[in-house]
């Protein structure tokens, strides 16, 4: 037995006549796989011969132009503005509302005329007596321009109930439907085309999220002030070289026969190198003269001061968390001092306490306010430990900037001063 057409296929077939003029063959197949065509009739009262008379800016579109205003072209009405018009509940359905007046059928759809005809939808506040838009989309309410229908698909929003039901603002064509009148006589006019429907609006294009702003670059670190370069020592004084012994090179006799060793004999100074006489003829060859003395050895040339050690820095760190003077009291072996913290502001740097001679220190300013290094300050805790600035003034170190000072004992008499490099 029949159970007649489930809800899909009743939905497919109508799809298929409604939007692409197709006959439903197999309910498997999409609409442009089917082979016949299939036109719906149009009654006569479904064409709206005035439509082209219909403006494409709504000139009624204004919430203050009241319930019942009209629109005509050339003394013919066009349409008429329903503004609010109360609805009543569909009891025979779940979320529907209609019109009981009947003002709210053939209303101009925003599909083909444009956004200036969307219908608005209402809901009356009890509590400030006044009406409230629903916004397109909020419970996924839809208004039927045909009939004056609204559904809510997703459940009633808050305020709309049976008791306290929706209103619409819409327009409604009241122009001339059917087809023109015949003309008795030759051939009829062919009638007016039909307007070509308005595409929707696009949509916009949603905005691009903006790019996060890079961090900003730490700062460098100071680069230690490198130490000057010991001078390089004077090379000694070489030797005067012995004057070679002089005489005139002898015939060469005739070699003897060859006598037993003698013992050997005490070596004699060198003598000054005479002059090169002419040069004669090759004799016998004489016996090896003595040998002159060795020149004396030059002096060793002055060695040149050390260059500055390259040892590993020996890190200290200071808290500062307010913006009192500040006396620096380091440990024996410290070389590097880094001042953090969280003062409240700029502080000053007044002494440090040690008196090693010699010794240098590089201070840091880690924190974000300026350190001021005070020249020869009156509040160090002793004069010994007074800094002094080449300037004679007080110096700024600025955040995340560091200075170096050398102690030295000569310096301003025996009590000695930092010096800043």
């Amino acid at each position: 037995m029949s159970t007649g057409l489930t809800p899909n296929q009743k939905s497919h077939v109508t799809y298929n006549i409604v939007e692409a003029n197709k006959a439903t063959t197999n309910i498997s197949l999409e609409h442009f796989e089917e082979s016949f065509s299939e036109i719906m009739p149009i009654n006569p009262n479904q064409l709206w011969i005035d439509s082209d008379r219909i403006p494409a800016i709504n000139p009624h579109k204004s919430d203050a132009v009241p319930d019942g205003t009209t629109y005509s072209d050339s003394g013919d009405l066009i349409f008429t503005k329903y503004h609010q018009t109360l609805l009543t509940f569909d009891e025979g359905s779940d979320n529907s509302f209609y019109d009981s007046t009947g003002n709210l059928n053939d209303c101009i759809p925003p599909s083909l005329f444009g956004v200036d005809y969307q219908a608005k939808v209402w809901k009356y506040d009890i509590g400030t007596s006044t009406w409230l838009p629903i916004p397109l989309g909020q419970n996924d309410w839809i208004f039927n321009y045909n009939s004056g229908v609204v559904t809510f698909f997703n459940g009633l929003p808050e305020g709309v109930s049976i008791s306290n039901p929706c209103a619409v603002t819409a327009y409604k064509y009241e122009g001339e439907k059917g087809y023109p009148a015949s003309i008795t006589g030759g051939q009829g006019f062919q009638g007016r085309t039909g307007p070509q429907g308005l595409n929707g609006p696009q949509g916009n294009q949603g905005i691009q999220g903006v790019q996060g702003i890079q961090g900003s670059q730490g700062l460098q670190g100071v680069q230690g002030i490198i130490g000057p370069q010991g001078n390089q020592g004077r090379q000694g004084q070489q030797g005067n070289q012995g004057n070679q012994g002089g005489g005139n090179q002898g015939n060469q006799g005739p070699q003897g026969p060859q006598g037993p060793q003698g013992a050997q004999g005490v070596q004699g100074a060198i003598g000054e190198q005479g002059p090169t006489g002419p040069r004669g003829f090759q004799g016998y060859q004489g016996p090896d003269g003595p040998q002159g003395d060795q020149g004396t050895q030059g002096f060793q040339g002055v060695q040149g001061p050390q260059g500055p050690c390259d040892c590993p820095k020996v890190n200290q760190s200071i808290t500062k968390n307010d913006s009192t003077a500040l006396e620096l009291t380091l440990n024996a072996d410290t070389s590097f001092a880094k001042i953090g913290g969280n003062p409240t502001s700029s502080f000053s740097l007044v002494g440090i306490a040690d008196n090693t001679d010699g010794r240098d220190i590089i201070i840091s300013n880690e924190t974000a306010y300026s350190m001021f290094v005070r020249n020869n300050s009156l509040t160090a805790g002793a004069t010994s430990r007074r800094i002094m600035t080449q300037s004679g003034s007080d110096l700024e170190i600025n955040p995340y900037a560091a200075v170096k000072v050398v102690y030295s004992s000569s310096t301003a008499g025996a009590q000695g001063r930092w010096l800043v490099l």
